[in-house]
């Protein structure tokens, strides 16, 4: 009492003292001015007041909304035997049934009239049953999505019942303690607290946006479901249908993992809130925050899962190979009286992605890396020896890779790998005598000018043809290159626009690796060409866009005029 007192004293004192102070002219402005600040402070005070009860009421509508009904809300399936869902789902299906109808038809055929080798017929027989087998299954798309619908319900509710007490509380009060905050610090300044508000709208919808995403996206994937099924069983889009079928999965089964993270929500939250009930703030939104981000844990789970469901291993793997050895010449390795032993080795499919694994920045494998891979090794082996040449040669052609050995350059050849421990060959009993190889006799070659694709340095190609006569130069062309070149073409340049005419005896023709060719070019220069010397190139391209440049220097004056010239200028050197 004596504070108020005092308080309303100095209240008067300091009126009375502005009083005295101000002129009694101005004494009118200065009670007015007060009365007008008063006025719009009250005015703006009510305004965000107004405010704050009105979005107060919307986020308590999106509250009750989410979180009343929330066991209801996660048991809603989307109605997939509505006509009009139905209808699109059935003209994908008859869009697909001829195709896999052809498929099979053209299989059959094919193992009846076509199939000469075990490995065909187990590659048309597995085909054949992957193809009947997605044929079953776009048929029952409906029946087996709400098979997975009605799996996903029953769970849920099992789930949900295990708990009686109200495990919306937690997430209840978090909105409610933003909502607080945001009321206020909106009556302070309005900046402030829109942070606030956005946590709060954001708390509210968040798992009620998510679950009608899941109503809208079940729907989607339904419909496009027998495509998906068709893509997972060929290779080239088995990733497609992979992630469209892992999609539909988790939308489906995503309810129960809303009711497991709702339980242990609700049951760890109030056994911790009872121990430390300081920090009650905190665990609400660590909550509500681990209730909103379930869906990625749903997600990831549903990853980890996927090799032990039923469905996905049907559906997403394709079916695997039988494979059958088909035997095998002793020829192949270049040796009479040996045969290979039946190894395990991997599907053609997965090397590839193995060797990729194991590639450097510039596509190099150190060999090593490949022996540590024992059915990776066994089956570049096998494919080297069926094509004849070495296990480098054979990665660099079937797979763009580089095979080395540490230390050692990428393109130096070394000695086809054996494996150390199993023998992959055993001697066969055979009468018929080993191949004794020919003598044959090396003959001594023509001094020619050689040119290497792809290029290294070469000398130049010095002529001396007078006019009006023709001059033969032999040139060779070798291809060192790690693949085949399919189309060689030699052309000159700035020879023709002088008047030297060049003709080839080839072009346009085709190197193997290796092989070497020897192209005979005449050189002939027009009778009326001036004499002197003249300077060119003849280039020699592939159509892989690999090219290699030769200098070409062409005198037309007579080699008498030319020794003459020499001499005359080697004495007028020495008098000088």
């Amino acid at each position: 009492m004596k504070r108020i007192l005092i308080f309303v004293l100095v209240s008067l004192l300091l009126i009375s003292l502005v009083t005295a102070a101000v002129e009694e002219s101005r004494l009118d402005e200065f009670l007015k001015s007060i009365a007008d600040t008063i006025e719009k402070s009250l005015t703006e005070t009510i305004r965000r007041v107004i405010i704050a009860s009105m979005v107060t009421s919307k986020v308590n509508e999106l509250r009750d909304a989410t979180y009343t009904n929330i066991d209801e809300s996660l048991l809603n399936d989307p109605p997939l035997t509505d006509p009009k869902i139905e209808g699109f789902i059935n003209f994908f299906i008859f869009l697909l049934q001829p195709v896999f109808v052809f498929g099979i038809i053209s299989v059959g055929f094919y193992l009846i009239f076509f199939s000469g080798s075990p490995r065909g017929r187990s590659k048309a027989k597995s085909m054949l049953l992957k193809l009947i087998i997605g044929m079953a299954i776009i048929s029952l798309s409906v029946e087996i999505i709400q098979l997975m619908l009605n799996t996903s319900n029953t769970i849920t509710s099992e789930i949900l019942k295990q708990y009686t007490g109200d495990f919306t509380s937690m997430h209840k009060a978090t909105i409610d303690y933003f909502q607080s905050q945001m009321t206020r610090f909106m009556l302070i300044d309005v900046a402030i607290s829109i942070p606030f508000l956005i946590l709060t709208v954001l708390f509210s919808i968040a798992v009620f946006a998510v679950l009608l995403l899941r109503y809208l996206l079940i729907i989607l994937l339904a419909v496009i479901f027998p495509v998906a099924v068709f893509f997972s069983f060929f290779y080239l889009t088995e990733s497609i249908g992979r992630i469209l079928l892992k999609q539909l999965l988790f939308w489906i089964f995503l309810p129960v993992g809303y009711a497991i993270a709702l339980i242990v929500i609700a049951v760890g939250g109030n056994a911790i809130l009872a121990l430390i009930p300081e920090i009650s703030n905190i665990i609400n939104i660590s909550g509500t925050l681990l209730l909103i981000i379930s869906p990625l844990i749903v997600f990831g789970l549903i990853n980890w899962f996927t090799a032990f469901l039923v469905l996905p291993t049907i559906f997403i793997q394709p079916l695997k190979e039988k494979r059958i050895e088909e035997e095998e010449p002793g020829a192949v390795v270049g040796l009479r009286g040996y045969e290979a032993i039946p190894e395990k080795e991997l599907p053609k499919e997965e090397i590839k992605p193995r060797l990729r694994e194991m590639a450097d920045m510039r596509g190099e494998i150190p060999v090593e890396k490949i022996q540590k891979n024992k059915r990776l090794y066994r089956s570049l082996i096998r494919g080297a020896r069926r094509r004849g040449i070495s296990v480098e040669e054979f990665v660099m052609k079937e797979y763009g890779f580089r095979v080395t050995r540490e230390g050692v350059k990428a393109r130096t050849p070394y000695i086809k790998p054996v494996p150390e421990k199993r023998p992959l060959m055993r001697e066969r009993i055979t009468s018929i005598p080993p191949r004794v190889p020919s003598k044959v006799i090396p003959q001594k070659k023509k001094k020619i000018l050689t040119v290497t694709l792809p290029p290294r340095p070469v000398s130049d190609l010095i002529v001396n043809v007078p006019p009006g006569e023709t001059e033969t130069v032999d040139i060779a062309i070798r291809n060192e290159g790690y693949t085949p070149l399919s189309k060689v073409i030699i052309y000159d340049e700035d020879l023709l626009s002088a008047g030297i005419y060049v003709n080839y005896s080839e072009n346009l023709f085709r190197l193997e690796k290796g092989e070497e060719k020897v192209v005979k070019i005449s050189i002939n220069p027009k009778e009326d060409i001036k004499r002197k010397s003249y300077r060119g190139s003849i280039i020699v391209r592939t159509a892989e866009g690999i090219k290699s440049i030769v200098d070409v220097y062409i005198d037309t004056r007579e080699k008498k005029e030319e020794k003459f010239r020499k001499e005359v200028v080697k004495k007028f050197m020495q008098k000088t």
